[in-house]
């Protein structure tokens, strides 16, 4: 159960309508509703809340999600061109991609339909935090993959089963994009002292 209380002033008297009783129930399906309910378990769980501009765009986010979800025209079709839905959407994506990591043939077509937008949507949604959707997995499971050559239980597991196993099917590939991240190979990640973890990464 998320609780979530703001002022009365931060949702418009237009959104329920004028005279409607204090309470409002709303359909658990209801896909505004369903979004912001993404969005707050992501805010919770990540860094959004880590600083106040940060802080603030969450709180502004969740009023307006409120505030669609309790509309009974934008409610079951939120607008696209909204920022707290463009804001719910990309976290909402980027929380199914740390899901499916693994997952060598995870697209950008097969994320737009498991959410229900375009995969043009879905591209311009990172593009608007200048960053690519095939970037932003690349990353993701180049970090991954770091970790688990960190982790002393995969000390006998071989190089090409670990790149494998988050996502690369091509070796030559993983150790390549992994050099240019890191500054070192994947092998010599595994001889690193466990405080180079918290080292600054070489720009790519």
């Amino acid at each position: 159960m998320i609780g979530v209380r703001i002022p009365r002033r931060s949702v418009p008297a237009s959104a329920v309508g004028f005279g409607a009783t204090p309470l409002c129930l709303v359909p658990a399906g209801t896909a505004a509703l369903q979004l912001l309910t993404s969005y707050l378990q992501g805010a919770l769980s990540g860094s959004a809340l880590s600083s106040a501009p940060l802080a603030d765009a969450v709180v502004s986010h969740v009023a307006e999600l409120i505030t669609l979800s309790l509309d009974p025209v934008c409610s079951a079709t939120p607008p696209a061109g909204v920022p707290s839905v463009r804001a719910a959407r990309l976290a909402a994506v980027k929380a199914d991609i740390e899901r499916h990591l693994t997952d060598g043939s995870l697209t950008a077509a097969t994320l737009a339909a498991r959410h229900g937008i375009s995969a043009r949507y879905l591209h311009k949604l990172f593009e608007d935090e200048e960053m690519s959707y095939s970037r932003f997995v690349l990353d993701r499971r180049l970090a991954l993959a770091y970790r688990r050559l960190r982790q002393p239980r995969s000390a006998t597991r071989t190089i090409s089963s670990i790149a494998n196993d988050t996502g690369f099917s091509d070796l030559s590939y993983f150790n390549r994009t992994f050099r240019r991240r890191y500054g070192i190979t994947p092998s010599g990640a595994r001889l690193e002292s466990p405080l180079a973890e918290n080292r600054p990464l070489t720009s790519p």
